[in-house]
């Protein structure tokens, strides 16, 4: 049986999606495919997303033992993962990274790449050492910091390869949030779900705005969508019952 690298567990409309990969959840081609194949059926199906390790690990990222066994195989390694990089920073569904443990390298951008970000606090710590190891970053992977944090974070993280605590991530907005560890998954679901109560066609065509990949459906689409017009009149609805209109 083939091993599965990305454990799945539903909440509702909420997928959580466990990174298992030895002890420090490491990442494979095969692991990159099989997150891109699992974001693309949440995507599919309407599902938003909360992302984390398995054990104490969120991920520790490129597997770099791997990748020096067989370095013919090195651009089809960087292919899956800037496909994971891409499937996830442009789900069009809320994405929440619960950071349980360690994220560092493409581990950070996965976490990064999310809409909202939580770590637990005393958890590991969190950053992109890639110059320190000689690895270059993805182009994606420099544009999903680039919309994470401020220029001046981007230039310690890339540069510097700074590696910060949650309390330290959180000041300088690289996470959103920190919690106590037993409370990270039940705060990563309650975001998921409060951030699903907007209509999917909205949220999407926010986040591509975001994004900057605003293509088609273009908003004339949105506006027309059946969910965005309820939505509107429900809070119209509750503006008046407020005697706010």
């Amino acid at each position: 049986m083939q091993a599965t690298h990305v454990e799945v567990g539903r909440h509702d409309r909420v997928r959580v999606l466990r990174l298992n990969h030895g002890k420090a959840n490491t990442l494979t081609p095969e692991v990159c495919r099989e997150l891109t194949a699992t974001l693309g059926t949440a995507a599919a199906e309407g599902d938003a997303v909360v992302l984390t390790g398995a054990g104490a690990m969120f991920s520790a990222g490129i597997d770099l033992h791997h990748l020096l066994a067989d370095t013919g195989r090195i651009g089809e390694f960087r292919t899956a993962l800037v496909e994971s990089f891409a499937a996830l920073f442009h789900h069009p569904h809320p994405t929440i990274a619960a950071v349980n443990g360690n994220a560092v390298g493409g581990g950070a951008i996965y976490a990064a790449a999310c809409d909202y970000r939580i770590m637990g606090r005393g958890r590991g710590r969190i950053g992109t050492p890639e110059l320190h190891g000689g690895i270059p970053f993805p182009d994606l992977g420099i544009e999903i910091l680039r919309h994470s944090v401020s220029p001046g974070v981007l230039v310690e993280l890339a540069l510097r390869g700074a590696l910060y605590s949650a309390d330290q991530a959180r000041s300088i907005g690289l996470v959103n949030e920190v919690v106590d560890p037993d409370q990270l998954l039940d705060a990563a679901l309650t975001t998921a779900r409060a951030m699903r109560q907007a209509p999917g066609a909205l949220y999407s065509w926010t986040k591509r705005q975001l994004r900057g990949d605003a293509d088609r459906p273009g908003v004339t689409a949105v506006w027309d969508d059946d969910a965005v017009l309820a939505s509107i009149t429900s809070y119209v609805e509750g503006l008046r019952f407020g005697g706010l209109t």
